[in-house]
């Protein structure tokens, strides 16, 4: 094959032969990006950054109206902790959810090995 720019041979390292896993050349520079390249991602982080202050602001509103009212359906539930409320009924419910993932991931992982000590007599 020729030694093109679609075609980079892959280098052995000195001193080993057959058998043995080709390694990448080394990384070159990137490319400078663009004018375009660069609006695009300053685009995206703009959209980003409008999400998350709407979401905030979700938020914000939410707990206002369970501050407002303690009847409120969404206290003791995760719905009413996001929104920031930390009644006893929100956090005993949000508490008890947690715990129930980690027992979840905890069986799924597995038992872990109890470490062995030797006898001392």
């Amino acid at each position: 094959m020729e030694d093109t720019p679609e075609h980079i041979p892959k280098l052995l390292p000195e001193g080993r032969g057959e058998g043995f896993t080709y390694r990448r050349p080394p990384k070159a520079f990137s490319k400078p990006k663009s004018a375009e390249e660069i609006d695009a991602e300053v685009r995206k982080r703009r959209k980003r950054a409008s999400a998350r202050a709407a979401v905030n602001r979700s938020r914000e509103r939410g707990l206002a109206q369970m501050l407002e009212d303690p009847d409120d359906p969404k206290h003791g539930t995760a719905t009413g902790y996001i929104y920031g409320c930390r009644c006893d009924r929100c956090r005993n419910n949000w508490n008890t959810m947690r715990y129930a993932q980690e027992v979840k991931k905890r069986r799924k992982r597995g038992r872990p090995r109890t470490k062995q000590t030797r006898k001392r007599g």
